[in-house]
């Protein structure tokens, strides 16, 4: 099966920058070749997060590679994937994902922003189609959030033109940052804002937040439904030992705590790998924390699970996974036919006896001392 590739761009408002990541899903088999590329060049691996391969219900499987980068970085960034279903490599460009809830709500309040915001650009899109002759395209993402505390979150207003992002205005509590590389005099540029802020404001902000609120009302049901995790702990054969992986997943809403134990207490956060959120094809949201052991490791490890769906906390012990289709039910097939062959011995001997027993004018199956009280009775019987 064909994989389906995303680049997507996903805002960090701790640091004010932002997570480049490079998405593969719905493949199979499960070898894939998933590189990020900036600038046409290869990033380096000890820049990269995420990587492991990920199996999703239907039975295909995802990777995720991941890249943090600062909100001035101006590079070009593509995402390609080799897999043997594809004739010729896959590559994408750049999409950007608000990461709420919410997003699949986001087309439609778009497409009337873009209706508000069309007037806005005109100016713009004129100045562009005066400088070079031909029909330019001058594109706008806009996204807003609602907060789970039904407050109003930021909005970030994004264009770009020939296929580069021009400048990007993030609007937050009321704060209005602008980053940007127009090559416009610092006068236009801060009418421009002045008007961009007072828009944003009074217009495009409170217009946005009552329409994806209307949305949310409309949908309340599917939005505010909550579905159990399925929570495994797999202990999976590797060259230099094993690896523990903690996995919830099918789960609904997006925040779960997943805590991986260690003779009851818990593993430090730098032994760990993994632990990113991860999309299900229907909906829910699964999320894998990973830990690589010695094979003379003895400890007792234990998986636990926190969610909005459950009661109680939910702990799993461990189980083994050989990563081979047919190998865990190997040592079962093979006590099943030890036994068999047993019994079938057992009972090839014991016909035997009794067919020369029989001969001689009697038949016994039991042990020696028995067998004397059995031979007697039967004479006498005779």
């Amino acid at each position: 099966m064909k994989p389906r590739v995303r680049l997507i761009q996903k805002a960090i408002l701790d640091s004010r920058g932002s997570r480049v990541s490079c998405l593969a899903t719905g493949f199979y088999p499960r070898h894939i070749n998933l590189t990020l590329f900036r600038d046409g060049q290869p990033v380096a691996d000890h820049e990269i997060t995420g990587g492991d391969l990920l199996p999703n219900d239907d039975g295909t499987y995802q990777m995720r590679k991941s890249l943090e980068i600062s909100a001035a970085d101006k590079h070009k960034y593509t995402c390609s994937a080799t897999h043997l279903s594809l004739d010729n490599r896959m590559t994408v460009d750049l999409e950007f994902d608000p990461g709420e809830p919410f997003k699949s709500l986001i087309p439609s309040v778009l497409i009337v922003l873009a209706l508000v915001l069309v007037f806005g650009t005109g100016l713009i899109i004129y100045k562009c189609r005066r400088r070079r002759a031909g029909v330019l395209a001058l594109q706008r993402l806009v996204v807003c959030e609602l907060r789970d505390d039904g407050e109003p979150g930021q909005m970030i207003t994004r264009d770009a033109f020939r296929g580069s992002t021009t400048d990007e205005l993030l609007y937050v509590d009321k704060n209005f940052t602008y980053q940007g590389t127009l090559n416009i005099s610092a006068h236009l540029l801060k009418t421009h804002l002045e008007i961009s802020k007072r828009n944003h404001e009074h217009l495009y902000h409170p217009y946005c937040i009552k329409t994806l609120s209307g949305y949310l009302k409309k949908r309340r049901k599917q939005v505010n439904r909550e579905v159990k995790p399925k929570v495994r702990l797999l202990q999976k054969d590797l060259s230099s030992g094993f690896r523990v992986s903690c996995l919830a997943t099918g789960f609904y809403p997006r925040h779960i705590n997943l805590t991986l134990f260690r003779d009851e207490q818990p593993v430090a956060d730098h032994e760990i790998t993994g632990g990113d959120l991860l999309p299900n094809d229907d909906g829910t949201y699964q999320m894998r924390k990973s830990l690589e052991i010695s094979a003379a490791d003895k400890h007792k490890y234990t998986c636990s699970a926190t969610h909005l769906s459950l009661d109680n906390k939910l702990d799993v012990t461990l189980e083994f996974d050989h990563g081979e289709p047919f190998k865990s039910v190997i040592p079962s097939l093979t006590a099943v036919l030890a036994l068999m062959l047993v019994f079938g011995a057992a009972a090839a001997v014991w016909k035997r006896q009794c067919a020369e027993s029989i001969k001689s004018g009697h038949c016994t199956a039991s042990a020696s001392g028995e067998s004397e009280d059995t031979t007697s009775t039967f004479m006498s019987m005779s």
